[in-house]
């Protein structure tokens, strides 16, 4: 996986989580798990609250997460089979 820097902020602010920005990292899989689910549900919840407003900075972040993995951009985690 590649965070950008707001991700990896979010990711340690989040789930005090230290991930290195722009660098390919490997994680745990019970790690990229939690992060995957976890941001998955901000996501669902800062949605919830904007309803008809733009999403908050939190949850875009939360999205840009969840896309990365959905969408494959920066591959699977390499401990995944």
């Amino acid at each position: 996986m590649i965070f950008n820097q707001k991700q990896a902020e979010f990711i340690k602010k989040e789930f005090d989580i230290d991930v290195e920005a722009d660098k390919e990292i490997i994680l745990d899989k019970k790690v990229f798990d939690h992060i995957i689910d976890e941001s998955f549900l901000i996501e669902g919840v800062e949605s919830d609250i904007a309803e008809n407003c733009p999403l908050s900075e939190r949850g875009e972040i939360a999205v840009s997460i969840v896309d990365m993995v959905c969408k494959g951009r920066s591959g699977k985690n390499k401990n995944e089979n």
